[in-house]
């Protein structure tokens, strides 16, 4: 449509209204905006008069250069001793790390990076010393070099630790815990002298400010205004914009958690109110196909495509936290005896039944899963053999005292084997953590099943008698 047509813009109300003259140059400004995106139209009527604000700005501050000169001193005597402050505060940081890495890693380079850290630290402590601004900043400074003399006498008792010891974590947090209380005295100092280097500042400023006291009044107030109008206007229009366009793109890259929680009001938060709600069913959809995917539908526990990813899960955590993690394989003991007597239908529901029994009687945070046929698994988080041994024998008696009872008075008594593995102690990885349950699971079998069977490791004479067998066959 041409500006002619345009009845109801500006320019057009203008042409009707005798009485208002709008200049060529800035009726072909306006029809230029007008044809340009939003996003250009507004950053150019915005910027214009700010600019023009600046540069007015930029003149009359000119006369002002001589008169800074002693505020330029000022900042470069703070800065003399902040940079000092800010470097203290980067080699504490990383003075933490050189201890803790000796106690993993036993690398005695760590000890040489240690002593040089604490070299460079002192000398720093020292330099600060030996010119503090404030009596404030010199108590502060005191306070952090006795969290550092502190913070080094524990460093130096963690090098001297054996790879052992029982209490190397305490003795780490209390380590990191005093760097972390030297780092923030240094940090009080470093805003101590930013207070001071904004107390000089302004008492530099206000000896000069009457010099231009009523040009900066209405170049600041002018600026804020006209800061204040860009910012609203542009943010109500590019952030939306913003926000809609990187919630359109995490969607399309299909993380369905994103939400962009615009208020509601205008256009913008109705779009963005609909674009949250089909986030949302999108989410809810993938949950319950994804839960579908991991559960066994017999039972409703994991199956075993879930259970094996928990169960390398779980062990990656053991590692990382040097923590120890139980494993549980229980099977159903003759359960073939009561599909053949019973009906197949009878024996899916005493592995439902199983699969309740054996959920109430597991800890908070154990994991269970149907691992195929009548053989069940069972995730033990933290527990080491003589956690995983009783609630081995707790899950034994439950379901050995909870027998199975269908209508319409049908009762069936139910007992399990169980086999038992702990990692680290009985393997390193959860391929062999589930290799040994189920050993133990084989031989709870072999000595007339209905009993728990921790793995040990095979004796010489079980290793003949595997041989014989061997030859035999």
């Amino acid at each position: 449509m041409s500006p002619r047509r345009a009845s109801t813009s500006p320019v057009g109300r203008a042409r009707r209204n005798p009485g208002v003259r709008i200049p060529p140059l800035f009726q072909g400004f306006r029809r230029r905006l007008r044809s340009s995106s939003i996003r250009i139209r507004l950053v150019a009527g915005l910027a214009i008069p700010i600019l023009c604000l600046y540069t007015v700005a930029g003149l009359s501050l000119r006369y002002q250069a001589a008169a800074s000169k002693d505020l330029h001193q000022t900042i470069d005597e703070v800065l003399e001793t902040m940079m000092p402050a800010n470097r203290l505060q980067l080699l504490l940081a990383r003075a933490a790390m050189p201890p803790n890495d000796h106690l993993i890693d036993r690398d005695p380079r760590e000890r040489y990076r240690w002593e040089a850290l604490a070299g460079n630290i002192d000398s720093l402590l020292r330099d600060l010393r030996s010119q503090p601004p404030t009596r404030t900043a010199a108590t502060i400074l005191d306070s952090a070099e006795a969290l550092w003399r502190q913070a080094f006498q524990l460093g130096n008792a963690l090098l001297a630790l054996p790879p052992d010891a029982p209490d190397r974590g305490p003795r780490m947090r209390r380590f990191d815990a005093a760097i972390d209380a030297a780092i923030s005295e240094i940090n009080t100092f470093y805003n101590v002298l930013v207070e001071d280097l904004r107390r000089r500042e302004e008492a530099a400023w206000a000896r000069q400010r009457h010099l231009v006291a009523g040009t900066l009044a209405a170049i600041a107030l002018a600026t804020l205004i006209s800061v204040y109008v860009a910012v609203r206007v542009l943010r109500s229009v590019l952030v939306p914009l913003d926000a809609l366009h990187r919630g359109a793109g995490r969607l399309a890259s299909g993380d369905l958690e994103h939400r962009i929680g615009l208020e509601p009001g205008d256009e913008f938060g109705q779009l963005a109110a609909r674009f949250d709600q089909m986030a949302e069913a999108l989410q809810r959809e993938r949950r319950r196909l994804a839960d579908l995917a991991d559960r066994d539908a017999l039972t409703g526990l994991y199956n075993r495509r879930a259970f094996d990813r928990m169960l390398a899960t779980e062990i990656r955590r053991a590692a990382r936290q040097r923590a120890p993690a139980g494993l549980l394989l229980l099977d159903v003991d003759h359960f073939k005896a009561v599909n053949d007597r019973y009906g197949h239908p009878v024996g899916d529901e005493v592995l439902r039944h199983l699969a309740r029994v054996a959920s109430t009687a597991l800890r908070p945070g154990d994991v269970i899963g149907r691992c195929g046929g009548e053989e069940f698994g069972v995730i033990l988080p933290g527990a080491d053999r003589e956690a995983t041994l009783h609630v081995a024998e707790r899950l034994h008696r439950a379901v050995r005292t909870t027998p199975a009872r269908l209508p319409p008075d049908l009762e069936i008594p139910v007992t399990v084997s169980i086999g038992a593995a702990v990692y680290p102690m009985d393997a390193p990885d959860p391929a062999a953590l589930y290799q040994r349950a189920d050993q133990a699971l084989y031989a709870a079998k072999a000595a007339g099943r209905d009993r728990v069977q921790m793995w040990t490791a095979p004796t010489e004479r079980q290793a003949e008698r595997g041989e014989e067998r061997s030859g035999e066959a």
